[in-house]
């Protein structure tokens, strides 16, 4: 039956008859059925749905409250704007600025038996982790023990959560979280001096082979996490296998200089004052790398299948989302008060309103960007919260710094490689979109 008084549903129920008609190639008969008083013509039928696909799409802003973990990478850049005109002796402007950008994190693969929760605090097992595509896997499971104590409104979210474990919901998705991954042990303690790095999940090879057979061999002797015989590679294992295939590629690039001598000497003929010649251990040494070429060159290639091995995805294109320059510099304190203020709205964390006060996004407080910076933005951006309190009236009142501070929460900043590989190869884009050029990584 049609309700006929809700217009909502009067706009969707009268698509159907012209569509109908559109998509079987036929004309659209004059109204004169029973079904005439809700159906339109295929003008307002298109008009119609384009109205709805605006109002479920997610806008720029919404797509970025809604994601769950994020990376990003903040660096600043310069400038020089020659002048016809010279100005107190200067023939040149310094414009400066911070460049930042996020991406979003690409999901890996759930192991069965593992434990979530559900944005209510409700705790289920995973039973089934299907690939839907490059930025969501598809979840189900079965509740652990749920608990009948709920709050006043919970019963409809935990119903609804029930049957969205059940039947199947879409990860990452903000408010489910991660309890425990077989696979996975306990964290280790922050020591700072000789820190135990865990290997990560998918890091398993067969039981009680050497490095050797790892390095060496094209398929690693690497297995599916926890399979029958097989253990974790430790990072300290993984370093051994790394300096082992380094090395023997440093013999057959050596070798190769070598021959490069000999055939120098040779094509100078006469004119060489020297002339070199292999003795009998470098004959023997090379004679060997050339007959260990095919193990060498696994060896080579050992890095980068280890990489895709430990994380499949890490070939698939990146999703970028970039912003407009801050007009500040973040080298100084004072910078990197304004600097945060621009990216925290620019990440969608806070928004501020015409009064100058600030307030929360949507799921700000559930979010987390871990930030790739080099060495003097970390620096600042750990003496942030502590600058942000001394001048408080150069950046508003309380109400604009209290939402700042809750939201610092949410940022990891850490100074390592990615800052380089994550933002220094996005030059060409900020050269063809503002025209800048970014500073060489400086540490």
């Amino acid at each position: 039956m049609i309700r006929a008084r809700s217009r909502d549903l009067l706009k969707t129920w009268s698509r159907v008859e012209p569509f109908g008609y559109f998509y079987k190639g036929y004309q659209q008969p004059a109204v004169s059925t029973l079904s005439g008083g809700v159906t339109c013509d295929i003008r307002t039928a298109w008009k119609n749905q384009d109205e709805i696909y605006d109002k479920c799409m997610p806008t720029f802003n919404e797509t970025l409250q809604g994601e769950s973990c994020m990376g990003g990478a903040v660096d600043n850049f310069n400038r020089l704007v020659p002048i016809k005109n010279q100005i107190d002796n200067k023939s040149l402007i310094n414009h400066i600025g911070t460049a930042f950008f996020c991406k979003k994190d690409k999901p890996f693969e759930i192991a069965k038996d593992t434990t979530m929760t559900s944005p209510s605090g409700m705790q289920f097992t995973v039973t089934l982790c299907i690939y839907h595509d490059d930025e969501k896997f598809e979840l189900k499971g079965y509740p652990i023990l749920p608990s009948n104590r709920t709050k006043p409104g919970e019963e409809d979210m935990r119903a609804s959560e029930l049957e969205r474990i059940a039947n199947g919901l879409m990860w990452p998705e903000i408010g489910w979280k991660i309890i425990k991954m077989p696979g996975f042990g306990k964290r280790p303690p922050m020591t700072y001096v000789n820190q135990v790095v865990p290997p990560p999940r998918r890091a398993y090879v067969e039981k009680d082979v050497s490095i050797d057979d790892i390095v060496f061999d094209p398929s690693m002797r690497a297995t599916e996490p926890l399979a029958q015989n097989s253990e974790q590679l430790t990072s300290t294992r993984y370093q051994e296998c790394h300096s082992l295939a380094r090395r023997v590629v440093t013999y057959r690039n050596h070798v190769h200089h070598l021959k490069k001598r000999v055939r120098t000497s040779e094509d100078a003929g006469n004119d060489c004052d020297e002339v070199f010649v292999f003795d009998s251990k470098t004959a023997a040494f090379v004679l060997l790398v050339d007959e260990c070429s095919k193990d060498i060159d696994n060896a080579s290639k050992f890095q980068k299948r280890m990489v895709n091995h430990i994380n499949p995805k890490a070939g698939t294109i990146d999703r970028m989302f970039a912003f407009p320059i801050s007009q500040h510099c973040e080298t100084t304190h004072e910078g990197m008060k304004k600097v945060y203020a621009d990216v925290g709205q620019a990440f969608q964390l806070f928004a501020v309103k015409e009064n100058g006060t600030t307030k929360l996004q949507p799921n700000a407080k559930r979010r987390k960007i871990n930030l790739h910076v080099d060495g003097l933005t970390a620096r600042n951006f750990r003496r942030l919260k502590y600058n942000l309190t001394r001048k408080l009236t150069e950046m508003g009142s309380m109400r604009y710094i209290v939402p700042m501070f809750e939201s610092l929460d949410q940022f990891t900043c850490q100074h390592d490689l990615f800052h380089e590989t994550r933002l220094h190869r996005q030059d060409c884009i900020w050269r063809t979109k503002y025209g800048c050029f970014l500073q060489p990584l400086q540490v």
